[in-house]
């Protein structure tokens, strides 16, 4: 029994693994999101998952290739397209 608890205690400690999220979905850093992109202001200030594009067909309905991340990577956001992005 003393084991048990032990292990339940260091299973509470480490935490079980999350999910990766999608694109959209909210996030506090980049290892949260499946593409490794979280960036605010992708569909509001708050930061969210996004992903790399080169056009807007790369990106879900609602979003638009037009936006870039401080080291020049091209990604999704959700609005209409720009110039840029179509």
């Amino acid at each position: 029994m003393p084991r048990l608890l032990l292990l339940l205690s260091l299973v509470s400690l480490v935490g079980c693994p999350r999910e990766r999220r999608e694109i959209g979905a909210p996030c506090g850093g980049a290892e949260e999101c499946v593409s490794g992109l979280c960036v605010a202001g992708v569909q509001g200030d708050e930061p969210a998952c996004t992903r790399t594009c080169a056009s807007s067909e790369d990106c879900p309905t609602g979003w638009s290739c037009s936006g870039a991340t401080e080291e020049g990577v091209v990604i999704c956001l959700r609005r209409d397209a720009t110039p840029f992005g179509q």
